[in-house]
């Protein structure tokens, strides 16, 4: 069957009015879960490098290498963790920088896929 023009704009309109529902109620979820992302990780056992899930992480992603031990770089992941998700979260909020939250997440997210550890590599 062969849709006339009339029957692929309705289609596209419906197809956008969904987005629109969908990406209303994302706005709201996506800032609430990092929220509890960060939230979540105000506790000493994800400050403590010896036992933090940021520095399995981290050595998964340098593994391997002398960069794997470094402890400065250990405290780097804990605390660029509560700065990544932080400032995407806030630019969620600021429409003038929506971009940037969504340039700095998924990259860092990616990141973390990339590690392979346990099961963060559909995440």
């Amino acid at each position: 069957m062969v849709l006339g023009a009339t029957e692929m704009q309705k289609g596209a309109h419906d197809r956008d009015a969904v987005f629109d529902r969908i990406a209303a109620a994302g706005h709201w979820i996506l800032p609430g879960m990092y929220f509890f992302g960060i939230y979540h990780r105000i506790n000493a056992d994800f400050l403590d490098p010896a036992v933090s899930c940021a520095v399995v992480l981290y050595e998964a992603l340098f593994e391997g290498g002398t960069l794997a031990n470094w402890t400065l770089g250990h405290y780097g992941a804990i605390y660029a963790t509560f700065f990544v998700e932080k400032v995407a979260m806030i630019a969620r909020f600021v429409p003038r920088l929506k971009v940037y939250g969504f340039l700095i997440g998924i990259p860092f997210h990616v990141i973390i896929g990339i590690t392979g550890y346990a099961y963060y590599k559909g995440f």
